[in-house]
C-alpha cells in the first residue's frame, strides 16, 4: 500500500494553509442568511423571499426581484446590511406553530418564506425588531431559518457578497462569505473567486463531459464513457476480491425510488442480507451492488454540483464474517479501497478518520479495526459521533480544500457469532469524477481519449 507514502501521479493538492474552510460557522452564517434576507425586505417590500441558509463555505439567500436586477443591485444589498449591523440591532429565536408562523408571515409579506416548513408542526422564525423598511416607518423582520443564530447584528462584521447570478424560474441567488476575522474573511474571498473560476463544474463543461441545466446535468456522450471506465474498473476490482455482484444498473436508467429517497440505502442493505441467507454460502461471503439513489434537491447539493448530487450512482459493498475472522477481513477491506484508490491520481491525497459512537460499546470491534490500521500503518485522525456503528472513512479535499468522503467501512452486529462489514470502495460514482476532474484533469483526459477514439472509430466501421 502506497497511497500515504508517496504520489506515483501528478495531481492538483489543494491549499487553505489556515483550514478556514473547515472552521464551525455554520451560527455565524446562518445568522448572515437572516440578515440577507432583512436587507433585501428593507430595500424592495414588493421582492418574494424564497429561502437560503447556511452552506458548507457560505451562505446564500434566494429571491425574486420585482425589477430586473444587475451587479449595482449586489452593492446596494451589501451596503444595506453594513448599515444594519451598525445599527446593533438585536436578533430573537421565534418559536410557534406552522400555521401561525404562515399567517405572521403572509401579514410581512413574506408568501414564499413559509413553503419549505409546511410539513413541520412548529416553525423557527429569525427576527429582527423595528428596523426601516424602504421609506415607511420601522416595522419587524421574520424569516424561517434553523437556529441558532448570533444574538446581535453587530457579531455579523466581517462579511462580503460576492456573486448574484440568476437560477430560473426568475429567481436569483446572492452567495456571500462571513468569518469571526476581517483577515480570514479576505483568504476564503480569495480561495472562493478563485474556485468560482475552476472547479469541476467548469473544467468538466470544457472537457465536453457534460453541461449544466437548471436542475442538473446532462452528460454527453464522453462523460458517459468517463462512467463507464470507472464502474468496469469497480467491477473487475470487486471479481478479483470474490465479490457476488447482485445487480449492477444501466448508467443510462432512470431512478425507480424517487417516493422513499431516505429508505434506499436501508432498503438494498435489507436485501443484500436476505440474499446472504438464501445463499447459505460459506464465510466470509461478500456482495457487491452499483445502484441508483435520488435524494430530494436541497440548495447545498444543487450548489455543490456534483460533489453533493441528488441523484446518482452509489455503490455498496456488504461482508459477512464471523468475529474471529473480524481483523483479517478489516484488513483485507482496507487493502481493497486502497487498490480502488490508487487507480485514480487523487488516492495519493487522501484522508483517513475513524470514528465511533460516543455510547457505542462494540469494544471488540474497535479494536479490530484501529489493530488493522495499525497493522497496515495507516495514519489517521480520530471523530467522535452518535452513531451505533464502528466506521473508518476515506476523505479527499476538492480544490477549496473541504473534505469529502469518497469510501468508508463501517462494522455492525448481525447476531452473536457473524459480524457484517459494510463497505464502499467507489462511494458516489458522480463525486468520484468530479473529484478526478479537479484533482488531474490531464490525467483523467490522457486515459478518456484511447477509449472515446476506439467507439468513434467502431461507429464510422458500422457506416
Amino acid at each position: 500500500m502506497t497511497s500515504w507514502r508517496s504520489a506515483v501521479r501528478a495531481s492538483h493538492i489543494p491549499c487553505d494553509p489556515k483550514n478556514l474552510l473547515n472552521r464551525d460557522l455554520s451560527t455565524l452564517r446562518r445568522s448572515a442568511s437572516g440578515l440577507l434576507a432583512a436587507s433585501l425586505v428593507a430595500i424592495d417590500p414588493s421582492l418574494l423571499l424564497i429561502g437560503g441558509g447556511a452552506l458548507m463555505v457560505g451562505f446564500y439567500y434566494d429571491f425574486i426581484p420585482s425589477y430586473e436586477v444587475t451587479e449595482p443591485f449586489l452593492h446596494l444589498v451589501e451596503q444595506k446590511m453594513r448599515q444594519l449591523v451598525k445599527a446593533a440591532l438585536a436578533i430573537e429565536k421565534m418559536e410557534m406553530e406552522s400555521k401561525n408562523a404562515k399567517e405572521y408571515l403572509d401579514h410581512l409579506g413574506h408568501h414564499y418564506a413559509i413553503e419549505e416548513n409546511r410539513n413541520y408542526p412548529t416553525t423557527t422564525l429569525f427576527c429582527i425588531r423595528d428596523f426601516l423598511v424602504g421609506n415607511r416607518a420601522s416595522c419587524d423582520f421574520a424569516d424561517p431559518l434553523a437556529p441558532p443564530f448570533v444574538k446581535n447584528t453587530k457579531e455579523i462584521s466581517h462579511f462580503r457578497l460576492y456573486s448574484l447570478q440568476p437560477i430560473g424560474n426568475k429567481r436569483f441567488r446572492i452567495l456571500g462569505s462571513v468569518h469571526e476575522h476581517d483577515g480570514d474573511l479576505k483568504e476564503e474571498c480569495k480561495l472562493l473567486t478563485h474556485y468560482q473560476k475552476k472547479n469541476h463544474l467548469v473544467d468538466g463543461e470544457r472537457a465536453d463531459l457534460f453541461h449544466r441545466e437548471e436542475k442538473g446535468w446532462i452528460w454527453h456522450p464522453k462523460g458517459l464513457v468517463l462512467k463507464e471506465l470507472c464502474v468496469e474498473r469497480w467491477n473487475c476490482a470487486q471479481r478479483e476480491h470474490n465479490a457476488h455482484c447482485i445487480e449492477t444498473v444501466s448508467l443510462h436508467d432512470l431512478s425507480t425510488h424517487k417516493e422513499r429517497p431516505s429508505r434506499i440505502k436501508e432498503e438494498k442493505i435489507s436485501m443484500h442480507r436476505s440474499f446472504f441467507k438464501k445463499e447459505k454460502r460459506s464465510l466470509p461471503f461478500r456482495t457487491a451492488e452499483l445502484f441508483w439513489e435520488h435524494s430530494l434537491p436541497h440548495e447545498e447539493i444543487l450548489m455543490e454540483g456534483l460533489l453533493h448530487p441528488a441523484k446518482g450512482f452509489r455503490a455498496l459493498e456488504l461482508c459477512f464474517v464471523l468475529r474471529k475472522e473480524l481483523l483479517q477481513e478489516c484488513i483485507s477491506s482496507l487493502q481493497f479501497i486502497d487498490k480502488i484508490l490508487n487507480m485514480y491520481p487523487f488516492g495519493n491525497h487522501c484522508t483517513w478518520v475513524f470514528s465511533s459512537g460516543r455510547k457505542v460499546k462494540m469494544i471488540a470491534e474497535s479494536e479490530a479495526l484501529l489493530s488493522a490500521l495499525e497493522m497496515l500503518k495507516i495514519p489517521f485522525v480520530r471523530e467522535e459521533r452518535g452513531e451505533k456503528t464502528v466506521t473508518v472513512e476515506a476523505r479527499i479535499q476538492d480544490r477549496l480544500g473541504r473534505g469529502w468522503q469518497v469510501a468508508y467501512l463501517s462494522i455492525d452486529t448481525s447476531d452473536e457469532d457473524v459480524l457484517v462489514i459494510e463497505r464502499s470502495s467507489m462511494g458516489i460514482l458522480e463525486r468520484w469524477i468530479a473529484l478526478w476532474v479537479e484533482h488531474s484533469l490531464e490525467d483523467m483526459l490522457e486515459v478518456l481519449e484511447p477509449r472515446v477514439e476506439k467507439i468513434l472509430f467502431a461507429e464510422r466501421k458500422k457506416i
